[in-house]
């Protein structure tokens, strides 16, 4: 199943950003996993490279790009959580050579190292987070944060290149 598309341009090339629930063999994935592949090489499915493999322990519900990073919507420990990666990162796996085809391959895994994902710092264990839209030429992600302990709030996010993110409750 597909469930999230993201269009983006890197380096002028249309390329999209893909959360789906099958490895490149045709294996069920159930809990998805975060390709990319060059829109005009959509419908060849060697060419789809894992940005975030199927994880047992993590679930994949959705994505979403900024003007400098690629956000990604899990669920760990069945709470909502935000990942986010610097989106130089996709130039470093679309650069990468193509991976050698075998039955087990999982659609290139080993460049999903290239993005250093981090998730944003909250100063409490019970919460969940989750994306909110925002366009993608935005310097911002915008999260809805909910705590199981405090009154709900919106949280503006600035990503630096330097530093893990950071979120402020508004």
């Amino acid at each position: 199943m597909l469930a999230d598309v993201e269009p983006l341009d890197v380096d002028g090339e249309r390329v999209l950003l893909v959360v789906h629930d099958r490895l490149a063999d045709g294996t069920k994935a159930p809990n998805s996993l975060l390709s990319v592949v060059r829109e005009a090489d959509v419908s060849d499915r060697a060419a789809w490279l894992t940005v975030v493999p199927h994880s047992e322990t993590v679930r994949v519900d959705g994505v979403m790009v900024t003007r400098t990073h690629v956000a990604l919507a899990v669920r760990r420990e069945t709470t909502p959580r935000v990942l986010v990666a610097p989106l130089d990162g996709l130039r470093t796996v679309l650069a990468a050579p193509a991976p050698a085809s075998s039955a087990d391959d999982d659609g290139g895994a080993a460049s999903a190292g290239a993005l250093a994902w981090s998730e944003p710092a909250f100063d409490e264990e019970l919460y969940t987070c989750r994306l909110a839209p925002v366009s993608q030429d935005s310097p911002f992600l915008r999260l809805t944060y909910v705590s199981w302990t405090r009154a709900s709030a919106s949280a503006g996010l600035r990503v630096m290149r330097s530093a893990a993110p950071t979120a402020k409750r508004e």
